[in-house]
């Protein structure tokens, strides 16, 4: 909560922060403070993100729905959920994710 009043984007993957490689199937709660005031613009907001896995073949990441919450600060914060699902895994076991949100969206 202290980050998203701050202006700074939270990412939550789940379960947990470490997926083993017997999942098939986990996800992703991006939260965003944001300018937007309709939930109608969240869908091309969730299309603009781009969520990159390294490796590329280890993990796929798939939009899925999307929220708009009003915020204790001032603005709302855009509730992304994204479907992680496992590939390739690397020989070390490690996959990153990387995470570059458009310009203009947060509200700071």
């Amino acid at each position: 909560s202290t980050l998203l009043e701050a202006g700074v984007p939270v990412a939550a993957p789940l379960p947990g922060p470490v997926l083993h490689s017997d999942y098939t199937n986990a996800s992703l709660l991006l939260r965003v403070p944001t300018r937007l005031l309709s939930a109608s613009a969240l869908p091309a907001l969730a299309s603009t993100i781009a969520i990159d896995a390294f490796p590329p073949t280890a993990l796929s990441v798939h939009f899925i729905s999307a929220a708009l919450r009003p915020a204790t600060h001032t603005g709302h914060v855009a509730h992304l959920w994204f479907s992680l699902r496992p590939g390739a895994p690397p020989a070390d076991g490690r996959v990153r994710l990387s995470l570059s949100l458009p310009a203009g969206i947060l509200p700071l």
